[in-house]
């Protein structure tokens, strides 16, 4: 029988599995807000670029953990609750055991109406999570770093369009951090049969410069043509002087204008 989750979340280590899109990070993201500045994350599975740290890291204070180091998660998950998530190709037997002083619950996060897979017989608590279960899991996860690069908002709504609806391969789930002309970064998030998801994120704007957090995109699916995404997500980045040159009437737009009585002064 799946077992009661703690609430508040106790210090523990969880870990969080299931397919692509199912939910996994949203349901970290809830747990995490119940406990502010007191839970850490990591994922085994996207150690160097991890798009989801990135957003859960806008939502709320976390702290980041190497999911690789074993002695520093066993520490960690004795004084607060950690969370680690399993990519969907993670070989669930193959996974490392901790000391028995860590006390470990494994959460699959699964689409309505699964009733039978191999994450059931792995879990201890079973989660309902959202989209739909694909008999075939994707082939293909491609990952391209964008850190520093300005989009032109309705080029980019382009090519997601054309990601989304086949034209660069069969896609099953695809998300991304996007910076955009006016200074906003926004989360793009998609899954197949589902209308795409745009939020934007509680950074500062930046309208000085090339910004320097995180920001890219992933996809998985199936003969996926990484090249042509590279190709058409470059053709719609801003040079360095359309960059310096828009920033630069935006900056000019947030001037005070000087009231009459200031300017006889």
């Amino acid at each position: 029988m799946p077992k009661t989750l703690p609430h508040p979340p106790q210090p523990g280590l969880y870990l969080v599995a299931g397919p692509p899109g199912g939910g996994k990070t949203h349901w970290i993201r809830e747990q995490l807000l119940t406990h502010p500045q007191g839970s850490a994350y990591g994922s085994p599975s996207q150690s160097g670029f991890c798009l989801d740290l990135a957003y859960l890291e806008s939502q709320t204070p976390i702290q980041t953990i190497d999911a690789a180091q074993l002695v520093e998660v066993a520490y960690w998950a004795q004084q607060r609750p950690v969370y680690l998530e399993l990519g969907f190709h993670v070989d669930l037997a193959a996974l490392p055991s901790f000391p028995e002083v860590v006390p470990c619950s494994r959460i699959a996060i699964l689409p309505p109406g699964v009733a039978l897979s191999e994450w059931h017989s792995w879990a201890d608590d079973l989660v309902v999570g959202m989209g739909p279960m694909v008999p075939q899991l994707p082939n293909q996860v491609q990952k391209s770093s964008l850190t520093g690069e300005v989009f032109d908002p309705a080029s980019l709504d382009v090519v997601w369009h054309e990601l989304t609806h086949g034209a660069y391969g069969r896609v099953q789930r695809a998300k991304g951090l996007f910076n955009l002309a006016d200074g906003s970064t926004f989360w793009f998030s998609f899954n197949a049969g589902q209308p795409s998801h745009f939020e934007e994120l509680p950074r500062p704007r930046c309208l000085t410069g090339r910004p320097a957090g995180l920001s890219g995109i992933e996809v998985m699916g199936w003969d996926v043509d990484a090249g042509a995404i590279a190709a058409s997500l470059t053709a719609s980045c801003l040079s360095d002087e359309l960059l310096h040159h828009h920033q630069a009437q935006l900056r000019d737009a947030q001037e005070p204008v000087a009231t009459l009585s200031e300017s006889i002064l």
